[in-house]
């Protein structure tokens, strides 16, 4: 049976391989200007006004008392009952939600910022100052 189907099977006849020719590619650094580069969105402008009212919003997101209580003056553990991960919560949805740029965030220790923050104050303060100083807080 096995001779019958390899007769049935048509023989290839291989060729001599054929000297690697080299194939120029570009650079990662060319990919990345060339084909890969995304469209940048200009990061949006906030007044200070937005500033409190995004910040409060996230205090509702974390807050764990009756939403009554939650103002941006509201202590963040003794009033608000925030935890240790509530407060690293607030700090990061704090970065993202306001696009901060690679050339701020790169610096900034989470740990140490996200225990920093007393109050929604201290962080709408302080998320307005970094806005400021990349010159998107309308004034």
């Amino acid at each position: 049976m096995l001779r019958s189907l390899a007769q049935k099977v048509p023989r290839t006849t291989t060729t001599p391989l054929q000297p690697a020719t080299r194939v120029l590619l570009p650079s990662s650094s060319q990919l990345a200007r060339t084909m890969y580069q995304k469209k940048t969105v200009p990061a949006k402008h906030w007044t200070k006004q937005e500033v409190d009212e995004r910040v409060t919003e996230l205090l509702f997101q974390y807050a764990h008392v009756n939403p009554k209580q939650v103002i941006l003056e509201a202590n963040l553990q003794t009033d608000l009952l925030f935890n240790r991960l509530d407060r690293f919560s607030l700090y990061w949805d704090t970065l993202t939600s306001f696009e901060f740029s690679e050339n701020n965030t790169a610096y900034m220790p989470p740990r140490r910022f996200s225990r920093d923050f007393k109050s929604g104050r201290e962080a709408a303060d302080w998320a307005a100052s970094f806005l400021e100083e990349e010159g998107r807080l309308i004034m």
